[in-house]
């Protein structure tokens, strides 16, 4: 059973969609979900949540351009979506958090460990790269399908085609983002799972 809350907050702004729950009858430490890239916070609901509310309080979003949060100017670079998160740890969460972020969700837990490490208290980082030469050589990403579409219709607070827009963004900074050099990488002090 999922014991979340979900809604719309205002986070320095602009509205964005969030989740948060808590243990059952006990103070437990906080962990940020961070979802992977053109997808959102529902995409942990079967898979990581039901595991982690019991020991620890749940907080999710969906950064700008996902899910039910709209776009913004400049969601589409790794230094955007860090600066996002760092907001809504120090707003909503309000101290320092245990990190679990998949893919671009994981590479956002690197840099945020990096830069701010006193908020972080561990990170796990599932299928993340540091550098975008990680993944692939030559990335290529195929055509939306017809079910990502209607996805994108029912929960974005943006026009349906902005999706193709959004796509073309992240296909390009997939291209030459992220570039962590290994020193900065060392400097992490944490537990790390990777």
């Amino acid at each position: 059973m999922l014991n979340l809350k979900r809604g719309y907050i205002d986070l320095r702004g602009h509205q964005v969609w969030s989740a948060q729950g808590k243990t059952f009858g006990k103070k437990s430490d906080p962990v940020l979900l961070m979802h992977g890239g053109l997808s959102s916070t529902e995409s942990w609901d079967y898979t990581v949540i039901p595991a982690v509310q019991r020991t620890h309080n749940v907080f999710a979003y969906d950064r700008s351009a996902h899910g039910r949060t709209a776009s913004r100017e400049g969601f589409y670079h790794f230094d955007f979506q860090t600066d996002e998160a760092i907001a809504y740890i120090e707003d909503v969460i309000k101290g320092p958090t245990h990190l679990i972020g998949w893919s671009d969700g994981g590479i956002i837990g690197l840099f945020i460990a990096i830069q701010r490490p006193d908020l972080v208290k561990s990170l796990v980082a599932i299928g993340a790269n540091y550098h975008f030469k990680g993944t692939v050589d030559f990335f290529e990403m195929g055509p939306i399908s017809d079910e990502d579409r209607a996805e994108y219709a029912i929960y974005s607070p943006d026009t349906p085609e902005t999706m193709d827009r959004i796509y073309e963004h992240f296909k390009e900074m997939w291209r030459s983002e992220p570039d962590i050099p290994v020193s900065d990488l060392q400097k992490i002090q944490c537990p790390v799972l990777v």
